[in-house]
């Protein structure tokens, strides 16, 4: 984990200064499919997540990330929800007018309908958008960990998504 950490934060410092002085949009809101793997269970979920970014800084967005995932089992098993409901910092990095990676650190919480409980989660990772038109782009690929912990074990997951940004504002 810490590896990770220190990874992005290099990533970050090498590319602040280069996308200092270009524009952003003031927010984006996205919608995305998402593919969940849970380490623990070796399971796989379908789902979606959206996302609002306020963007304060061209190179420094503040986000709120939603989602939820399904796993559908057997016959006459009980299918598991997982909702996701994350905050923080993402960090951009706008050297071209038409594709744009981030990385992002996101906070908060995770329920699961099986376990009827809820804990706190965290995710690492990024991606990049690739614009097709001058308020829209599509999420090529964001890749995360994300980490929860229900009950006493710790699940080390990972999210894979992909989708629609819609820009506002300024550009």
């Amino acid at each position: 984990m810490r590896r990770i950490l220190w990874f992005l934060a290099g990533v970050l410092f090498i590319c602040l200064p280069a996308s200092a002085q270009k524009e952003a949009p003031v927010f984006e809101v996205s919608g995305t499919y998402s593919y969940l793997y849970a380490s623990e269970t070796k399971s796989n979920f379908n789902g979606g997540s959206g996302s609002f970014a306020l963007n304060v800084h061209p190179w420094l967005g503040l986000v709120a990330d939603v989602g939820g995932y399904h796993q559908s089992v057997g016959v006459g098993a009980k299918s598991t929800n997982i909702v996701t409901y994350l905050f923080g910092p993402r960090l951009y990095y706008r050297e071209d007018r038409r594709v744009t990676p981030y990385v992002q650190v996101l906070f908060g919480g995770a329920y699961d309908t099986r376990r009827d409980a809820s804990t706190l989660a965290m995710s690492a990772g990024g991606g990049f958008d690739v614009r097709v038109a001058p308020h829209v782009a599509l999420r090529v690929a964001q890749a995360e960990y994300l980490l929860t912990r229900f009950g006493t074990s710790t699940q080390n997951n990972l999210r894979v998504s992909t989708g629609i940004v819609f820009q506002f504002g300024r550009e």
